[in-house]
């Protein structure tokens, strides 16, 4: 399994994945994080137990999920306890399971700008009657901060 990592002036550090609705590539990218020091993972397709509303946990992170409670969320953001950067979930942008959208500060440098940090997995809604991609669908109408890191599966393959 390859993890994508990408690294922001060495100071935060992201990783992103697919995960195919497996927890055990899930704990897999959580220990990886964990030894490469991640602040935070980005999950497309995260493994979400349904019946009681729950995924896997990892002592060393918080999980952050879109709050909408009857559509399986197809994006997670895991979110490291001791990182100096703390987060804000802004599901007031989007109430879009497919879309996953925090704000990042940096805790020890309050004069650093704001992070948005958008996770998305663009595919048809699981709505019924609604053939439009997430793209199409909700990313199109979120005007993103200056400071914008966009990441997550778009399913490019797809025309």
């Amino acid at each position: 399994m390859e993890c994508g990592i990408n690294e922001i002036s060495s100071k935060i550090q992201f990783l992103q994945q697919n995960i195919d609705r497996n927890p055990h590539k899930m704990h897999t990218c959580l220990e990886v994080g964990l030894e490469l020091k991640i602040d935070y993972i980005l999950f497309q397709e995260p493994y979400i137990n349904m019946a009681i509303k729950t995924t896997i946990s990892h002592s060393a992170y918080y999980y952050i999920i879109p709050e909408n409670e009857e559509t399986r969320p197809r994006v997670m953001i895991f979110a490291k306890k001791s990182s100096r950067f703390q987060f804000c979930q802004r599901s007031d942008i989007c109430s879009n399971t497919d879309i996953l959208i925090i704000d990042i500060n940096d805790s020890q440098n309050t004069k650093a700008e704001v992070i948005q940090l958008i996770n998305i997995y663009n595919e048809k809604s699981l709505a019924e009657n609604s053939n439009e991609w997430t793209v199409k669908r909700s990313l199109k109408k979120i005007i993103p901060y200056t400071n914008a890191i966009i990441c997550g599966d778009f399913n490019s393959h797809h025309s």
